[in-house]
């Protein structure tokens, strides 16, 4: 059998034919970069999040005890109380007390939770924690130390620091799941009609 150029492009035509069907649509790039661009962003704000939160316990407020410091204070909020040494003190073994800017006691309550960092090889403990009702300087204080060379450390809550950018991520990537989806499912309503 004998081919002709009439037949072989018979041959060839449904195939490019084929090739052009197959093509996929621009709404499925599309859906495919917002779903790349939201993965890259989750992940990218979550390591910059979560380094903040690692390196946030250097600029923590800190006293030797037996002794006080003062926080200034710009914004409302809660802070948390850290034990730096190796020792497992309660607030009241330790005496902590907490004074607003007019000098009136603030409730000090125990952290629930287990929260820990490591500074320097020495490892802290979340044992407080009290509300900031007002803007001004603060003065926390401490009576006997548990140890020998132990510090208390004030500053912000990283165990629900680290939940918010868990959170965040979450819902960056669904954010960037749904309107991929939804990008797909109008690109390809609009290939059937």
């Amino acid at each position: 059998m004998t081919t002709t150029a009439a037949s072989h492009d018979a041959l060839l035509a449904p195939a490019s034919r084929d090739a052009r069907k197959r093509r996929v649509p621009l709404g499925y790039w599309l859906a495919a970069a917002i779903a790349i661009v939201a993965l890259i962003g989750a992940v990218g704000w979550g390591a910059a999040r979560t380094l903040a939160v690692i390196s946030s316990p250097d600029d923590f407020a800190r006293v030797s005890l037996p002794g006080a410091t003062t926080i200034p204070m710009t914004a409302s909020g809660k802070l948390v109380i850290y034990y730096e040494g190796t020792a497992k003190p309660s607030l009241g073994r330790l005496g902590v007390t907490v004074l607003d800017p007019s000098g009136r006691p603030v409730a000090v309550t125990v952290y629930r939770g287990d929260v820990r960092y490591d500074r320097a090889g020495l490892v802290a403990k979340a044992i407080g924690s009290f509300d900031v009702g007002t803007t001004g300087r603060y003065t926390v204080s401490a009576g006997a130390p548990a140890e020998a060379g132990a510090k208390l450390a004030v500053g912000e809550d990283l165990g629900g620091a680290m939940k918010d950018a868990v959170l965040w991520m979450g819902l960056v990537l669904g954010a960037g799941a749904i309107l991929a989806v939804t990008t797909a499912l109008l690109t390809n309503r609009r290939g059937r009609a």
